[in-house]
């Protein structure tokens, strides 16, 4: 593994993704890098990088994992707090998501709510109007009302049906 100090003073060597030459940050001095690890380092820099292109949690939080292994590398290093942020973007908007979720949900419970009382109320109207032409009927006084009553009833009933099926209830 290719040593990043200095040789001649000990500083920190900087290396750029795909140059085979380092240059110490405190002297100048510069030092080879083997082909091998400028290999090494530029498959794991681009391995990175496509974890960063998923634009997810897991996506980042791979590439850090990435990074963090070659984060002797200054790019690394900057790509690392990219990714960092990046999370936490994420991670704010999943949370805000959430949130409006659980309020969708709410007001979808209370319009459901609301929805099943109506019909309640309409199919206890729809009771009475039955009852009162089945009475009629019994007692030999079926009038026009009570017959437009009976249509009216039966018409209700199948609303209330059909209704029922659409917001399964």
């Amino acid at each position: 593994m290719f040593d990043n100090k200095c040789k001649t003073c000990g500083g920190k060597l900087n290396i750029t993704i795909g140059s085979d030459i380092a240059v110490c940050e405190a002297c100048g001095n510069t030092a080879a890098i083997p082909a091998d690890e400028v290999k090494k380092y530029s498959a794991v820099f681009k391995s990175a990088e496509a974890f960063m292109r998923l634009n997810t949690v897991s996506g980042f939080e791979n590439a850090v994992r990435q990074f963090n292994t070659i984060s002797f590398i200054s790019q690394a290093q900057e790509q690392i707090s990219v990714c960092e942020n990046r999370i936490a973007q994420l991670q704010a908007k999943q949370k805000e998501r959430e949130k409006t979720k659980k309020v969708t949900e709410k007001r979808d419970t209370k319009t459901g709510l609301i929805i099943i009382l109506i019909i309640a109320v309409v199919i206890l109207f729809a009771i009475a109007g039955a009852v009162y032409c089945v009475f009629r009927f019994l007692s030999g006084n079926m009038s026009p009302n009570a017959v437009k009553i009976v249509i009216v009833t039966v018409a209700v009933f199948a609303v209330i049906i059909v209704a029922g099926r659409l917001i399964n209830v």
